[in-house]
């Protein structure tokens, strides 16, 4: 039996132990041959089961825990926020400073090549 198997039992062995009206706890018949290895496994989590009870915490621990993970999550979401304004602004502006280096490239162009043609219209013909 692989460790997979191994888990799946015990899963379904610790499900049927929390919830007795489940099928969890029987075995099919192919599965008992391999499980002699994992029955002091079963025994231990049915005696864990008889002899431990049920943990629940405090009102003021779950408040408490709740109020922390809402402050964390809007941390998150101000930083994923700010992240994308810079990142908007960022875009726009470097739109903007090619926009504008075009434009300053089109009138540096434009004007070398007037004076091309200036030159060679007051250039002595030989």
């Amino acid at each position: 039996m692989n460790a997979s198997n191994i888990s799946d039992l015990l899963a379904r062995h610790a499900d049927g132990l929390m919830n007795p009206s489940s099928t969890s706890l029987k075995t099919p018949a192919t599965c008992m041959t391999e499980t002699d290895s994992v029955l002091p496994l079963l025994s231990l989590a049915e005696l864990l089961h008889t002899h431990m009870k049920p943990v629940y915490p405090r009102p003021a621990f779950v408040h408490k825990l709740r109020s922390e993970l809402v402050e964390n999550d809007r941390r998150r979401m101000a930083v994923a926020r700010r992240m994308r304004r810079i990142l908007t602004i960022g875009a726009a502006v470097l739109g903007s400073v090619v926009s504008i280096a075009s434009v300053v490239g089109a009138i540096i162009l434009f004007h070398s090549k007037r004076q091309a043609r200036g030159r060679t219209a007051h250039a002595p013909s030989t």
